[in-house]
């Protein structure tokens, strides 16, 4: 949204950092975590300054108990809940419907998210008016695939009101142990059979109930979900984040937006739930990458740490990925590297959207940046390199690729 240009931003997070701020803020470092009177609004509002043309003029931190008159004041004319419980949520939802102002909230939990969209007097979704809304199941089972894109959006809603519901009665997001998981699932099967039966839901539960292997995988999905969903992950917090700032541009032009609730989803990315630890130890370890460990395993953040990737272009979408590589760890252990390259200058107009860039750099090599600033986002904990190539011939980039792809040295 900085990037953006938008003529004033105001930043609100009162919450001190920790060290699991540090695998999806990439604006935030080991020094940050229990410092004394830095939130994470503080720590971050510098960054974001030297993003904007009008520096600190645009971007200020305000603390959390003056939202509510920013709002009513007409102070704002979109707020943005990235965090907070579901009756936060709900408060300050109401208080922009009050204002007659636009409001967008997003929630990240592992690998599944959800983004709200109220635009002033539209009415209210909720899970009757979801269940009604929802298109007839496909003819035959439906397949639980990529990003969730076939289960009904009322059953998203379900298991995303149950974390929230998580939250809000114990103060934190889900342990990611399988009896917590599993009081998800109740919690999700509660609300789908506490409501009337809708004609796509009755199809659901036909399917459902027509044999075991269906009742099977639906769990098994959930469970996966759920088993995630007390980690704020960075990739996923980037594509909601995406959406977020679009929605955002388009209440403020007046533009039409997304229908309320909207749901985002990979479970593919885990292994089948019975083959999942409880991974409780793993998240409580105080290391940049303990969100990772506890979804994947200690296993799996070793085996990223010793990738080799090679990125081709520093541009619009290498710097978002070198910012992800950086972020989870990718490449930063003893056997790890990120290779990079790219040829060209950069100019005024790469300043909109790519944010490792700043007005000092224009007519300096993309390379010449890149690497001292994504070894900055690293953190101090991080081991990552960067390889700075520059004026590879075509064959010589296909021999990178080869080697990364190799147990070769590629230094």
């Amino acid at each position: 949204m900085v990037l953006t240009g938008f003529g004033g931003c105001l930043v609100s997070d009162d919450s001190p950092v920790t060290h699991h701020d540090l695998s999806s803020q990439y604006y935030l470092s080991e020094a940050h975590v229990g410092a004394a009177g830095v939130t994470r609004a503080s720590a971050c509002i510098q960054k974001l300054s030297d993003l904007s043309p009008l520096g600190q003029s645009q971007i200020a931190v305000v603390e959390t108990k003056q939202i509510p008159a920013l709002i009513s004041k007409g102070t704002v004319q979109v707020v943005v809940s990235a965090s907070g419980t579901q009756s936060e949520v709900a408060q300050l939802n109401a208080l922009c419907r009050a204002a007659k102002i636009g409001f967008v909230a997003a929630h990240a939990f592992g690998l599944a998210g959800a983004i709200f969209v109220d635009k002033s007097g539209a009415p209210h979704a909720d899970f009757d008016s979801l269940t009604r809304s929802a298109s007839p199941l496909p003819v035959g089972p439906p397949v639980f695939g990529r990003y969730m894109a076939a289960l009904p959006a009322f059953i998203q809603f379900a298991l995303y009101r149950a974390v929230l519901g998580h939250q809000s009665t114990t103060g934190a997001l889900p342990n990611p142990d399988k009896a917590t998981a599993g009081k998800l699932l109740a919690a999700v099967k509660q609300t789908l059979d506490g409501k009337e039966q809708p004609q796509p839901l009755t199809d659901f539960k036909k399917w459902l109930n027509a044999d075991q292997k269906n009742t099977a995988t639906f769990e098994d999905l959930l469970q996966r979900l759920a088993f995630s969903s007390g980690a704020v992950l960075a990739p996923v917090c980037a594509v909601l984040g995406g959406i977020v700032s679009q929605e955002v541009i388009k209440l403020a032009a007046k533009n039409k937006t997304l229908s309320q609730f909207q749901f985002f989803a990979a479970p593919d990315c885990l292994p089948p739930f019975a083959k999942l630890k409880d991974l409780s130890a793993a998240r409580d370890v105080k290391h940049r990458y303990a969100a990772e460990a506890s979804v994947f395993g200690p296993e799996f953040v070793k085996a990223i740490n010793d990738q080799r990737v090679f990125v081709v272009g520093a541009g619009a979408i290498g710097c978002e990925l070198l910012k992800l590589l950086a972020v989870t760890g990718v490449g930063a252990g003893a056997k790890g590297m990120v290779t990079v390259t790219d040829m060209d200058n950069i100019e005024i107009s790469n300043l909109s959207r790519q944010f490792l860039f700043r007005r000092a750099d224009i007519s300096v090599r993309y390379m010449a940046v890149t690497i001292t600033i994504s070894i900055d986002v690293g953190g101090s904990h991080s081991d990552l390199l960067l390889v700075c190539l520059f004026d590879l011939t075509e064959s010589e980039i296909r021999d990178r690729r080869s080697r990364c792809e190799s147990d070769e040295s590629v230094a």
